[in-house]
């Protein structure tokens, strides 16, 4: 991932969120930010630890760009995706396109993930809720995760993160948009093609 993100993103700072990996969630962490009761009911099955971990890193990622100076737009990453062509380009074009015809975006959806697997259509439109595409390559705008960081303050998580947020951008009243699929997905082409095996996730039940 360092070497994705110091080629595409050579004078851009970033951060890797090291904390909440599975091991270190103790029962307070876990009584404060889930509601694992609600998580049994609806899926019949109990929350996995590496689940309640992505939730954690992500929510921490969130809160942290919310307290940040700097910045109006952010992308959120997951550490296996690998870049098909250069975002900063892209992001600036799709951004005076959104200018020009007044579109008023909060979060623009940008990576193949599971559903989109090995699309190169250059597409771009607002997606109805729920509006989530895995969570592989997210831009947001500063103020919308602002917001967001507010909800995940007040209410506790009781889904897997891509579930949890397609219920709070819509109780946000999220503005969300799919973009081209700027990244291939490690953990997904794991899946089939054995040079991406160091890839592998946890989340995947194919293992």
């Amino acid at each position: 991932m360092l070497e994705e993100l110091n080629h595409w993103f050579p004078n851009t700072d970033y951060e890797f969120i090291e904390d909440f990996d599975q091991e270190d969630l103790t029962p307070e962490i876990i009584e404060e930010n889930f509601y694992l009761e609600n998580f049994e009911k609806r899926f019949n099955r109990k929350m996995l630890r590496s689940e309640m971990s992505l939730c954690m890193k992500y929510k921490k990622a969130v809160s942290d760009i919310s307290n940040s100076e700097d910045g109006e737009q952010f992308f959120i990453l997951e550490d296996d995706v690998i870049f098909k062509e250069d975002p900063l380009r892209y992001v600036e074009a799709m951004n005076n396109m959104c200018n020009q015809k007044a579109i008023n975006y909060d979060c623009v959806f940008l990576g193949e993930a599971w559903i989109r697997k090995g699309d190169n259509r250059d597409i771009f439109g607002k997606k109805e809720h729920p509006a989530t595409n895995g969570l592989c390559t997210v831009l947001y705008k500063k103020r919308s995760l602002q917001k967001l960081n507010s909800s995940l303050k007040e209410a506790k998580i009781t889904q897997p993160m891509d579930w949890e947020l397609n219920d709070r951008f819509k109780d946000l009243d999220f503005q969300v948009y799919w973009g081209k699929a700027l990244t291939k997905h490690g953990s997904v082409l794991a899946t089939e093609d054995e040079n991406f095996k160091g890839l592998k996730s946890s989340l995947r039940e194919k293992y």
